[in-house]
């Protein structure tokens, strides 16, 4: 699976756009014997709206993270 390792991001008030360059990693890279995946950057466009749910669905994942609570579709 893809892990953002980094990023950058310009945005243009006039557009109401948010702009993202993306790197990103293989994230079972340091599995012994998993066969890896290379990924290539992304750059690619967001929308205000979608950027302010985004942010919104980000802070609520990380706040259940903190409390530690599990998202139902994970099973260890």
């Amino acid at each position: 699976m893809a892990e953002l390792v980094s990023f950058q991001i310009t945005f243009s008030a006039l557009a109401e756009k948010v702009m993202l360059r993306a790197q990103f990693r293989d994230s079972m890279r340091d599995v012994p014997m998993w066969p890896t995946s290379e990924f290539p950057d992304q750059e690619f466009c967001v929308s205000r709206r979608e950027a302010e749910l985004l942010l919104r669905e980000l802070k609520k994942a990380i706040d259940y993270i903190d409390a530690g609570i599990e998202h139902p579709a994970i099973n260890f």
